[in-house]
Order: C-alpha cells, then structure tokens, then sequence
C-alpha cells in the first residue's frame, strides 16, 4: 500500500513578537517570568507561544529559585499535556497551583503566597488564565481589557482564588495587537488608567520608550511583568530570543505613549485651562486631560471606565466617534453655543435694570478711561478698574475728570482728596432704555431662545433621515444576498449559499446599529436564518431540558463511556474518576452525587495514583477475561484496572519503562492501544498478555507526528483527532487519504470525536466553540449538525459518547451530562 506523505501542517505563529522584560536584571535570565516561542518546524509549535509570570512573596529563602520551578511546571505541563488549549491552559496553572500547596505543606514555618499569569498565543488568538494577586491588560480593538475582572470601587483587579476555578479570557489580536501581563503590584507604581492608556497606543515607533518608562518604575521593587507587540511578519523587527530579555534601553526625557501621543485614561476630561508650562516634563509625564497633551488638543479619542464587572475582563474603552456620538456632539454643542449667543445678545441690549453687572460691562460702546495714571501713588490699587460712559457723556466727563485730577494734585493730603472725585465720577450713569425699544430686545432674545432647538432638531431630523437612508439600503442588499443563496441553494452549491446567507445576516446588523431594530429587519433576519439551517442541515436537540448528572464549579469532566447502567466520568479538574448509576428506561441516575472510584494520591498496590489522563472500556474477552474493566491512565504511566469485583488494581506492562508521553488509551477486538505522542507511535498490547512486549503499529516507513493528539477512535481502522481539527485515518499501520468536507465551514474548536464500529455508521465530531455536533460520513461527507433547540446547554462541551446500537447519544459539559435519543437517520 502506498505511503502517502504527512500532511503539511499550518503555521500558528504567522505573526513576529516584540519582547519587553520589564524587570530589573537585564544580562541574566529575569526572575518570575518564562516566555516560550517554539521554531515553526518543531511539534511544541503546533501549541503556539507562552507567556507566563510568577509573582512569590514570603520569607522562604528559596523563593527565588521555586518561582523558576513553577515557571518550569507551567511549561512542561502546556507543552505535554494532551487536550485543547483551554484544558491544556487550565491544566498548567492548576499544576502550578498545586505545586505550590505541597512546597508549603512542607515548609509551613515558611510559606509562600504569590499570583500567576499565563498567556497563551496560537497564531492571533490569545488565551488568558491567573490566579492569585496578578492582572492583564489586552488591547482589543477600540479598547483595553483588563483580566481578571473587577467591580466599581476596586483598588485592583480581584483574587479569584477564593471564587472557584478561574475563568479563561479568550480574545483575538489585530495585526499589530498588544498586551502586558504582570503581578498586582505594578498597580502601587503607577494608576491603573495610565496603564491602561500605555498598552492602548503602544505601537513599534514608542514600544521601546514604554518598556524603558515601565521598568524604570519598576528598579528596586521587583515586578515581574511582560510586555508584548505583535508585528506583521514583513515589518517585524527582529524575533527575540526566547530566552535572553532584549536590552531595551532609553533616554531620561521620553514617556509612556500615555504622554507621548496620546490621552491620559480619564473618566471625565477636566474643564479646567491647561498649565501655561509644560516644556520641562518628567521622565514619564502623564497629562489629566486631551488640553494638557500638545499631541491630543484636537483628538476625538476618549479612554473611559466603561461599564465594570463582565464576565472575563473589565474593558476601559478607546471610543472613536461614531454617527451617534458625532450627532449628540454636534446637537449638545449647537446648543450651548446658542444659549451663549442668546444670554450675550441679552445682556448687552436689555436696559440697565435687567442688567445687574457692572458699569464697564453695560455698554460694549462705551469709550474707556483710565484714571490711575492721573492718581497720586497711594490710590493706585483703588482707581485699578476702569469707568466707561456712553460717547454723549463725555464732554461732561471729561471736566469732572479734569477737576478730580487738579484737585487731587494741589491738595496737600492726596488720600482725602481723590476718594470724593472718585465717587462722584462713580455715580455717572448712562440714560435707560424705554419704551418700543425694550420691548424690540425682549422680543428678540425670545425669537433667538426659541429658534435654537428648533435649528436643532432640524439637523438632527437630516441626519436621521440619512441614517434611516443607509439602513434601507443596506436591508435592501441583504434582501438580495438571501435571494442569491436560495438560488444557490437549489443548485446544490452550499458553499456560496452559506456565504450569500452570512453576508445578509452582517448586512442587517449593520442597518440595525444605524436605525435600531425594525421589523423588517426582524423578519428578513429570521428567514435568512431558517435558510442557513436548511444549508448548514441543523437538526435541534429537543432533550436538553434537564441534565442527568450537574457538576460542581471547580470539575472540569473531559470523558465520559457509557457500559449498560454504568456512567464513568474523568473529571481533570478535581482529579478523579465517578461512577453513577444510569436507570435507561427513566432517563435518570439514581444518585447525581455519584461514587469516587479514584482519585489522585492515592495508593493502590505500592503506585500513587499521578495526575489523570484518560480512561478507556474493556469489554470480557472470551477465554481470557470474563470481566469488563475500566483501565485508568496517569501522567506517571500507570495504568489501573477497575471492576465492581476486585475493586482497583495496578497493571504491569512489558516495556512500561519505554513509553514516554502515553496520552489516549482505545480497546478494539480484546486488544489495547495506547497512543505515546513522545515516542510518535502506536503500541498494541493483546489483552491478558501485557507481560508480553507490545507491537509497533504504525508501518516503520510512516512519519507519524501526534503532538496536539485530541481523541483516538478505532473501527478496524485507526482515527486520530487533532487540535486544529485534522482527522487523520490510518489502515494496517499506513496512512489513508481522508478529508472531511469543509462546505460548511471546519470546527472551531474540537474536543472529542466518536466512531462507530459499523461499516456505514458515522463521524460525530464534537465543537466546543460553535456548541455544536457536526455528523460525517466515513468518506468525510457531510451530513449534518445537532445543536441545542434553545439556550446555550452545550456551552462548555467537552466530551461525547455515542451508542448507535440503542441509538443514545451523552454529552459532557464542564457543567452538566445530558442524554438524548439520537435524530432519526443517524441510528444506522
């Protein structure tokens, strides 16, 4: 059979990233901070790039060199470790948890506390998890996120250690995306919101000035921390070494981007003028206003609070102006311009006694007359305001000033002199305003007051009418793309129908942000999503009403077999493996706690039971086994047996000692297979005869690489799942050609896969981002998906077993099992 080449896998890291270090030690290798970036030719690529910080504090005096330990942890767990990359994630900070709580239980008159962060990067997309006094900042899109999240009040981002498992902040990058991921502590050297501003303006030409303002803050109080820009692969400027901090140095007089071009993060700018000086500036200036920056006097851009407490990140947002905030804007400023222009049209034409101000400001007309530099010395400060009278009073004026002035210079006590002349020039008042003429400025200044809103309101109707415009249009289009994938439709082309149908459906988001939601809008919306079913041949879920079993929040159940009325559940998340009671008839399980078979650090003939990995059902073998047995792999390499009769057993294994990463367990026809993603190969062990050594399965002549290995299957043929959602099909040891068809777009995010034993039974491939099954036949036909009726039931997925015999189908959440019947048509 001929060999066919492996298939060329996809580059994750399409993108170069820039490195800052923020911390102290420069030439050596930095304290509390790991960043892994894998050569795109190696299996550890196909997990992407990792980012991870360890913040300890305490007394212990091997503090230093622990944080390295568990920065070691986190790598070696996230690179060999088999799952998604959510579980894999999840997994390393637990593993580092845990870590932890043994070194303190053995050093209890020294413990330590501390945070951890870790980031994940495949490609553009950024995975988040952290624990303890540690934060992220993310820029996304128009904003900054801020992992983990806090309420309105905090001081800091919260400890979730108290508040059950954490939850994993999920975002994909732009091009030039940013992010920081450091300990709490950064928070005591400068504001959150300046922070904040600093990740949302970092590009390449200040990434070099904020990294050198960051760690200056940081010299003496060790703060572990990390600042990271993607660049295009073309503009790149070099790619750091995973290992070695770049040397990012910079001058005194350079700033934050926060100062260098752009707006402090404040909640509301500040009405106040801008200081006079501003050239001499501080080695990181940081402005309180869009004024008091000479880069942002006329920027549209405002960093605010936002609302706080979402579910995985708190966002302070870099709004740009929209049409609405354009329009509200333009109507609150044409306002208050009008109600200015109203109050001084008001004030300088109304009679003096609607008008209380003072005399200089009664009459714009009026001429000036300084009388301090006709004043002796002593009256200066008291003659400092100037008297103005109308252009017929000034002959009589000017005599009064004449006589004031002779009269202070002649006299010999100056300071009882000038006081009298003052007073009577005081007294001079301008004729008032009578009759037609006062009522002439009354009418006017309410025709004006009145005519303001309605100015107003017609500019705001203009540009309601244009929007209402637009979104007719653009309904109109979406009318025309859902008549094209009709069209499409029933010319058997699906790919250009689901393409037709998912541009219609953008079409009528974009009227709705424009005009709200109409009802055309409303209907045109839910006929283009039942055409998009009959596309996509979406068969919904009807039994996902209630639950068979519901999980606490700190599981995170990954497998699930079903035997008769037994119901075995891995649990990575806690550790363990439960066993519930399944009464088929009823659709219930007697007891929703269920029984704990095992558990990590137990001991069980002389082996400690390690960190779980994968169960695997073996049913009797005829001669050799009359007994069916649950085999439970750990990360140690021990296998242990399980039945009602004898209870937990360790098996020995021929040539145990050679296996080196053993991640899925799979029994066919009495025999076991376990798939070593270390070793790239297949061992097959004939059941009772484990002392013997096991076959090779895979031909010599096949390069197998099964790093990213996500679920194994066997039918006669061997199915292998991957994390980027390849399935690959191996006959008599040698590859098989096999595609699955993509006209209706490839998973999101895969985590189990079931194949049924018979010759026509089928693929069910289950996709924990789209919460969906997607069902092929065995050529890679699509047939169709199962999704939930209503709500989000599958949120979370995560494992899948299929019985097409009693045509059963179980699916496990991180938070519940469900079963359902299986559709009609897929129980062949």
């Amino acid at each position: 059979m001929t060999n066919l080449p492996q298939a060329v896998l996809p580059n994750p890291m399409p993108n170069h990233t820039q490195i800052a270090y923020l911390v102290d030690d420069q030439q050596g290798r930095p304290t509390g901070v790991r960043v892994v970036e894998p050569p795109a030719d190696t299996r550890q690529a196909m997990r992407g790039k990792l980012y991870a910080i360890v913040d300890l504090f305490g007394d212990n005096p091997d503090r230093v060199t622990f944080a390295e330990r568990l920065l070691s942890v986190i790598q070696r767990t996230y690179y060999t470790l088999k799952g998604s990359q959510s579980v894999v994630l999840a997994e390393a900070l637990h593993e580092a948890m845990h870590t932890l709580q043994t070194f303190n239980e053995q050093s209890a008159e020294a413990p330590l506390e501390g945070g951890i962060m870790i980031a994940a990067l495949l490609g553009e997309r950024l995975l988040l998890i952290g624990n303890g006094p540690a934060l992220a900042l993310i820029r996304a899109g128009t904003g900054v996120d801020i992992y983990p999240p806090f309420s309105a009040g905090d001081a800091r981002p919260a400890d979730d250690a108290a508040a059950g498992a954490p939850e994993i902040y999920r975002h994909t990058l732009d091009t030039n995306g940013a992010f920081f991921i450091g300990t709490n502590r950064w928070l005591q050297r400068l504001p959150l919101r300046q922070l904040a501003g600093t990740i949302a303006y970092l590009d390449q030409e200040n990434y070099i000035d904020a990294a050198g303002g960051l760690r200056e803050l940081s010299e003496g109080f060790e703060l572990p921390g990390l600042l990271v820009l993607l660049t295009p692969s073309s503009n790149a400027i070099a790619s750091p070494s995973t290992l070695s901090p770049p040397l990012l140095r910079r001058g005194r007089a350079s700033g934050l981007p926060t100062a260098v071009n752009a707006q402090s993060p404040v909640h509301n700018a500040p009405t106040a003028n801008p200081p006079a000086q501003l050239d001499r500036q501080p080695a990181i200036s940081v402005f309180d206003s869009p004024a008091q920056s000479p880069h942002l006097q006329n920027s549209g851009t405002e960093i605010t609070s936002g609302a706080l407490g979402s579910e995985s990140a708190y966002p302070l947002a870099i709004h740009q102006p929209t049409w609405q905030n354009r329009l509200s804007a333009n109507v609150g400023e044409s306002a208050k311009v009008g109600l200015q222009r109203a109050k001084e049209l008001i004030v300088n034409l109304l009679p003096e006694r609607f008008n209380a101000g003072p005399v200089s400001q009664r009459n714009p007309a009026a001429t000036s007359y300084d009388l301090a530099p006709l004043t002796p010395a002593p009256l200066s400060t008291a003659l400092a305001t100037a008297v103005e009278v109308e252009p017929a009073q000034d002959e009589r004026f000017a005599a009064m000033h004449s006589e004031a002035s002779i009269g202070a210079m002649s006299s010999q006590d100056p300071v009882a002199e000038a006081p009298a002349s003052i007073e009577s020039a005081a007294i001079v008042l301008p004729p008032r305003a009578q009759g037609s003429r006062v009522r002439l400025f009354i009418l006017l200044a309410v025709l004006i007051l009145a005519l303001v809103p309605v100015v107003v309101a017609g500019v705001y109707w203009q540009q309601g009418a244009t929007n209402r415009a637009e979104a007719e249009s653009l309904l109109n289009l979406a009318d025309a793309r859902f008549t094209s994938a009709r069209q499409a439709f029933d010319t058997g082309d699906k790919v250009v129908a689901r393409t037709q149908l998912t541009e219609a459906l953008e079409h009528i988001e974009a009227a709705t942000k424009l005009q709200g939601r109409s009802a055309r809008a409303s209907d045109l919306s839910a006929r283009i999503n039942t055409q998009l079913e009959k596309v996509l041949q979406v068969q919904p879920l009807y039994g996902l009403a209630a639950p068979l079993v519901k999980f606490p929040s700190d599981a995170q159940p990954r497998r699930v077999i079903v035997a008769d009325q037994d119901i075995y559940v891995l649990d990575v998340g806690r550790q363990l493996v439960q066993h519930f009671l399944y009464d088929s008839k009823n659709n219930t399980v007697a007891d929703p706690e269920g029984e704990i078979i095992l558990r990590q650090g137990e001991l069980h003939n002389g082996a400690t039971v390690d960190r779980l990995v994968d169960i695997a059902w073996q049913p009797p073998v005829p001669g050799i086994d009359d007994k069916a047995n649950l085999l439970i792999l750990d990360r140690q390499n021990h296998i242990f047996r399980f039945n009602r009769l004898e209870g937990v057993t360790t098996l020995k294994f021929a040539d145990q000692t050679g296996w080196k990463t053993p991640t899925q367990l799979e029994t066919f026809g009495g025999r076991l297979y376990i798939a070593d993603e270390g070793a790239g190969q297949l061992f097959r062990y004939t059941s009772g005869n484990y002392g013997v050594a096991p076959e090779s399965w895979f031909a010599p002549e096949t390069t197998v690489n099964l790093a990213g290995l996500q679920s194994m299957s066997i039918d006669g043929d061997i199915w292998l799942l991957f994390s980027d959602g390849r399935i690959l099909r191996y006959h008599a040891g040698e590859q098989e050609p096999f595609t699955l068809e993509n006209s209706v777009g490839l998973a999101d995010e895969p985590v189990d896969m079931i194949v049924g034993d018979q010759g026509d039974s089928s693929i069910y491939l289950a996709d924990s981002g789209q919460e969906r099954i997607l069902v092929f036949d065995k050529q890679g036909k699509y047939l169709r998906q199962l999704k939930a009726a209503e709500g989000n039931p599958l949120r979370g997925l995560s494992g899948l077993f299929v019985n097409e015999v009693t045509s059963s189908l179980f699916m496990l959440t991180q938070s519940a099992l469900y079963e359902q019947a299986l559709p009609n048509g897929l129980n062949n």
